[in-house]
């Protein structure tokens, strides 16, 4: 799986991530960049499986359809 989050839950994310690995429920490989990055490119129609974001830029992305 490929996720895309903003820099403020890269930590929380790597480590959730890696336990969910060790535990044998699968790979996912995250992208941390600047919330407006990432919300740019998922607007732009980048896909990814998983988007980490604010919940006020994933209502907006919601609204215009992502």
């Amino acid at each position: 799986m490929k996720a895309i989050s903003s820099m403020a839950t890269r930590l929380l994310l790597a480590d959730l991530m890696a336990a969910a690995d060790d535990a044998g429920l699968g790979h996912v490989e995250i992208e941390s960049v600047g919330g407006v990055d990432a919300a740019d490119r998922v607007a732009a129609g980048e896909e990814f499986d998983l988007v980490f974001l604010a919940d006020g830029a994933l209502a907006k992305l919601a609204a215009g359809g992502h």
